[in-house]
């Protein structure tokens, strides 16, 4: 089976078994603290640590920082 990722400006056909996949995969990225490069510091003082490219991939602007 497959499914069908729209954007605006292109469309991606893709395994539902590949999509299953990226997703575990996007989990262990987020499980790996050494990976981290980026530290998001709040108002409070609170600390977020962060991927840079899951950043700009979700909120462009970001990748201008």
């Amino acid at each position: 089976m497959f499914c069908l990722a729209v954007y605006p400006t292109h469309f991606l056909l893709i395994s539902r078994v590949y999509a299953h996949k990226l997703s575990e995969h996007f989990c262990l990225l987020f499980d790996s603290p050494e990976l981290y490069d980026v530290v998001i510091v709040c108002e409070d003082g609170s600390e977020l640590q962060c991927h840079k490219c899951i950043l700009v991939a979700r909120l462009g602007m970001l990748g201008t920082i």
